[in-house]
């Protein structure tokens, strides 16, 4: 039977995704709910709490139960090839993210070093902005914006090498971060999907024009 929408009443509702619905357990974790809006996976894990186990009948097979983490609001973007708005701003003003680069670089070329490039994180139905990577530390602190950065190239680096050898270029792609209750850094989200990345095949790679997704 399709679930269109959970009902979990004595689970304190977070919110409603587009396809997932979300939980407040306790304190340390949430209930992530896959519905049939759009799709549906996951697994229903062995020791889900008592308070969650009246409800399998709408949630086994489709919910995930994660740790509670303060999520920061910057996205980290990971740069290896000039495109997208990277593109635009460098021929408007030579630079990504207000990061100077050589003249000359043509649309789709690859960077000679991976660029991180954050952008700050909108809230639903706004804009992200794009910002210098200096301005991080003011929103998340010095010690973990300089983490995020080295972890998000490191993460990135190593995707791309992979993807690289399947005939698959990884132009770009973002990650999101957060801290637990103890301050420790998480990676969060999605990583390497489709909606989060831009995939090129590299047999039609072509430097010079757009490419197709």
């Amino acid at each position: 039977m399709a679930l269109l929408e959970s009902v979990c009443p004595e689970l304190n509702l977070v919110a409603r995704g587009k396809v997932r619905d979300l939980y407040r357990v306790d304190d340390d974790s949430l209930l992530f709910v896959a519905t049939d809006r759009i799709s549906a996976f996951d697994v229903i894990m062995k020791n889900m709490p008592a308070i969650v186990q009246k409800y399998k009948d709408q949630l086994e097979h489709r919910c995930l139960l994660v740790k509670n983490l303060k999520v920061f609001p910057v996205e980290a973007i990971v740069r290896g090839y000039i495109t997208g708005s990277a593109w635009s701003e460098y021929k408007r003003k030579g630079s990504v993210c207000d990061i100077p680069l050589p003249e000359g670089l043509l649309e789709s070329q690859s960077f000679d070093k991976v660029m991180y490039t954050p952008s700050t994180k909108a809230e639903i139905g706004q804009h992200d902005e794009n910002i210098h990577p200096s301005k991080v530390p003011e929103i998340v602190g010095e010690k973990c914006a300089q983490d995020i950065a080295e972890l998000s190239v490191k993460l990135y680096s190593k995707a791309r090498d992979y993807a690289i050898e399947k005939g698959i270029i990884i132009a770009d792609t973002k990650f999101e971060f957060g801290v637990d209750s103890g301050g420790r850094l998480h990676l969060v989200d999605e990583v390497l999907t489709p909606d989060s990345s831009r995939f090129w095949l590299s047999d039609n790679h072509e430097v010079g024009k757009s490419q197709e997704r």
